[in-house]
C-alpha cells in the first residue's frame, strides 16, 4: 500500500479544484529502489501541486519543474 505525504507551513493547503491527492497517486509513476516499488508523484501533479500550494517557493519551483518535463520530449 501506497502512502503519499506532504509537510506545509501552517495556514497553507494543498487541496484545489486544480489538484487532487487521489489523482496523484493514480498518475504516480512506480521507481525500483532496493527491491522495493516506490510510487513517485509526477511531474505534471507537481507542478499543479505546487501552484496550488501558492507558496513562493513553490512558485520558484514551477520554471524547473516545467524543464525536466520537457526533457526527453524532443
Amino acid at each position: 500500500t501506497a502512502s503519499f505525504y506532504m509537510t506545509f507551513t501552517s495556514g497553507s493547503s494543498c487541496t484545489g479544484k486544480d489538484f487532487s491527492f487521489e489523482q496523484a497517486i493514480k498518475n504516480a509513476i512506480i521507481v525500483p529502489v532496493d527491491g522495493l516499488k516506490l510510487p513517485v508523484i509526477s511531474v505534471v501533479d507537481l507542478i499543479k501541486m505546487k501552484k496550488v500550494a501558492g507558496r513562493e517557493v513553490d512558485l520558484n519551483d514551477i520554471a524547473g519543474l516545467k524543464k525536466i518535463s520537457r526533457y526527453g520530449k524532443k
